[in-house]
C-alpha cells in the first residue's frame, strides 16, 4: 500500500495488475471542498432568472390569494358584572325557603358563566334571528321568503355527503333519507351559529372585565352585533332573574297565607279556652291566694267571736246562733274555693270553679296555646317584611351588567391578512428558488464529474 492511497485488489486473478481505485477525500480536495460566500452567491446569481421567476409568480399569486378574501371589520364592546345588594333580597327568600325544606334558585354573579351563555347555542342563533344574519351569512344561497337555502344545480358536496352518511348509521331504519334537511331552516341556523361563532372572540381579565370582539365584513355589522350581545345577555339575565324572584314571591305568598292562618286558629284557640276557664291561668294563683287567705282570717275571727259569746251569753244564744251561721258559710266558701266544687253555691262562687289541684295543668295548657300563638305571631312579622321586599323586587328594574363601551363603528378594517398572504407568498417562493438553484448546480457538476464511485472491477474476469 502506497502513502496516502488504498490498493484493492482482486483474488479472481492473480496473474492480473491489481486495480486501484481512489477514495472520495481523493476527488474532493482542495478548491473543490471550499463552498464559501462567493461560490453561494455565483451560484444564486446564475439562477438569478429561475428565483425571480419564482418571486414573481408566487407574490402574484398570494396577493390573488389576498384579494379573494373579503374585507373585515373589528368591533368591540366590554362590561363588568355587578354584585348588588338587591339581589341579596332573592337570596334572603331562597334562605327561608331552604329552612323550610323549598328550592328557590338565588342570584349569584359568582355562579353565572356569561362566556358560557355567549357562547351557546340557543343565546347565538337568538342574535342571528334578532339581527336577521341568514342573508348575510349565506348570501344569495337564502331565500328568505321560504327561510330555506336553495338547492344548488350540483350534488351535494363531500362534506353534505358525510352527513348523510353519519345520518344513515344513526338512523338505519329511515331507508330514505330526505336532502331536503340540509336546506331546512333549523338546519341553517344551526350552521350558522356555529360560523358566528368563530366570528366572535370573548375575552375575560383578571379584573372581572369582559369584552366582545366581533369580526365581521361589514363595520356596521360588527357594531350592531356586538352591541346586540351585551342586549342579549342583559336580558337573558333579566328574565333569569325575574324568574327566580316570582318563584319567590309566590312561595313566601303561600307561606304567608298559611302562617295567618295558623296565627288566628291560636288566637281563637286562645279566646275558646278563657270563655271556658273564665280567668287567665297567671292572675287566677294570686286570686284564688289572696281570697283563701282573707276567708281564714274571717274564720279566726268569727272562731274567737262563737267561743265569746257561748261563755258569755250561753250557748243557745241568738248571737252564739248567728256567729255559728256566719261560721259555717265560711268554711263552706272556702271550702268552694279549694276545691273548685260550686255546685249549688252561691254565684259569688261561680268565678272560681277551678281547684288548685287542676290549676298546674290549666296553666300548662295556657302556656302551650300562648307559645304556639307567639311562634305564628312571628313568622306572620318576618314573612310580611319578606313579602313586602319581594313585591319591591319584582317591581324594581335591576341591572345584571355595567355596559363599560359600547361598541363604534369601525373606520378602517381590521388589519389585513394581505400583507401576511404576501410576505408568506415571497418567503415561500424565494426559498423554493434558492432551493432549487443549488439542487440544479449540484446535479450540474454530479453531471460533469461523473459518479461518485467508479463501478467495481470486483468479480471482473
Amino acid at each position: 500500500m502506497s502513502e496516502g492511497k488504498t490498493r484493492i485488489t482482486t483474488k479472481a486473478d492473480v496473474s492480473s495488475p491489481a486495480v486501484i481505485h481512489p477514495l472520495p477525500a481523493e476527488i474532493y480536495t482542495g478548491e473543490v471542498d471550499r463552498i464559501d460566500f462567493q461560490r453561494i452567491l455565483k451560484i444564486l446569481w446564475f439562477y438569478k432568472i429561475l428565483i425571480s421567476t419564482l418571486l414573481l409568480f408566487g407574490s402574484i399569486y398570494s396577493l390573488y390569494l389576498g384579494f379573494q378574501l373579503k374585507r373585515s371589520y373589528e368591533a368591540t364592546s366590554t362590561f363588568v358584572p355587578l354584585t348588588k345588594k338587591s339581589g341579596s333580597g332573592v337570596n334572603q327568600f331562597a334562605g327561608i325557603a331552604s329552612m323550610l325544606g323549598v328550592n328557590i334558585p338565588g342570584k349569584s354573579s359568582n355562579v353565572i358563566d356569561f362566556k358560557t351563555i355567549m357562547k351557546s347555542r340557543s343565546f347565538t342563533q337568538s342574535i342571528i334571528e334578532k339581527l336577521d344574519l341568514l342573508p348575510a351569512i349565506y348570501g344569495s344561497q337564502y331565500n328568505s321568503k321560504e327561510r330555506r337555502l336553495l338547492k344548488p344545480n350540483t350534488s351535494p358536496t363531500i362534506t353534505q355527503k358525510l352527513k348523510l352518511l353519519v345520518k344513515s348509521v344513526l338512523e338505519p331504519e329511515q331507508e330514505n333519507i330526505d336532502q331536503d334537511d340540509f336546506y331546512s331552516y333549523e338546519n341553517i341556523l344551526m350552521e350558522a351559529a356555529d360560523t358566528l361563532r368563530q366570528k366572535v372572540l370573548i375575552e375575560v381579565d383578571r379584573s372581572g372585565l369582559y369584552s366582545i370582539t366581533i369580526e365581521w365584513d361589514k363595520a356596521n355589522g360588527a357594531r350592531d352585533i356586538a352591541n346586540t350581545y351585551i342586549q342579549e345577555l342583559q336580558k337573558y339575565l333579566d328574565n333569569n332573574n325575574l324568574s327566580s324572584i316570582e318563584k319567590s314571591l309566590t312561595f313566601i305568598e303561600k307561606q304567608f297565607n298559611l302562617a295567618k292562618k295558623k296565627m288566628e286558629s291560636e288566637e281563637h284557640r286562645l279566646r275558646i279556652f278563657t270563655e271556658k276557664q273564665g280567668f287567665l291561668p297567671k292572675d287566677y294563683a294570686s286570686i284564688i291566694s289572696e281570697s283563701i287567705k282573707a276567708i281564714r282570717t274571717q274564720i279566726e275571727l268569727e272562731e274567737v267571736k262563737l267561743s265569746v259569746f257561748k261563755g258569755v251569753q250561753g250557748e243557745n244564744s241568738v248571737e252564739a246562733s248567728l256567729s255559728s251561721t256566719r261560721l259555717k258559710a265560711l268554711y263552706e266558701r272556702l271550702i268552694a274555693l279549694e276545691t273548685g266544687d260550686v255546685t249549688g253555691k252561691r254565684s259569688e262562687f261561680k268565678s272560681f270553679s277551678t281547684s288548685l289541684t287542676d290549676l298546674p295543668l290549666i296553666t300548662m295548657e295556657y302556656a302551650q296555646i300562648l307559645r304556639e300563638l307567639t311562634i305564628q305571631q312571628e313568622i306572620y312579622k318576618m314573612l310580611r317584611t319578606q313579602l313586602e321586599t319581594a313585591r319591591i323586587e319584582s317591581n324594581k328594574n335591576s341591572e345584571s351588567i355595567h355596559v363599560i363601551d359600547w361598541a363604534i363603528k369601525p373606520k378602517y378594517p381590521a388589519k389585513s391578512k394581505r400583507k401576511l398572504y404576501l410576505v408568506l407568498g415571497i418567503i415561500i417562493s424565494l426559498s423554493l428558488g434558492i432551493f432549487l438553484s443549488f439542487l440544479l448546480n449540484s446535479l450540474k457538476e454530479q453531471k460533469s464529474m461523473g459518479s461518485f464511485f467508479p463501478k467495481s472491477t470486483i468479480g471482473d474476469q
